[in-house]
């Protein structure tokens, strides 16, 4: 990991991480995926450093429990799942 100039330690961190983040989601599979839909069930902190590579290749983007707290994701997941 390279440090930016005046980049703190924390901030290398973040950025290291939202970078193995982006290099999974490049894997291939998704990179040859364009103009479909995507749902996201990840956290706010996790999908923030993707919804800018994700936009490029989805023209749409759902995120069902956007806003939702922990225990209201969990009772969504619960209920998603009994769903046939």
């Amino acid at each position: 990991m390279t440090l930016l100039h005046g980049e703190d330690d924390d901030h290398a961190d973040e950025r290291h991480r939202q970078e193995r983040k982006r290099d999974r989601v490049r894997r291939p599979g998704l990179l040859g995926i364009h103009g479909g839909r995507l749902l996201i069930l990840a956290g706010q902190i996790y999908r923030s450093g993707l919804m800018q590579f994700l936009w490029t290749r989805f023209y749409e983007i759902g995120i069902p429990m956007d806003g939702l707290k922990i225990g209201e994701q969990l009772s969504w997941l619960s209920k998603a799942a009994k769903v046939k």
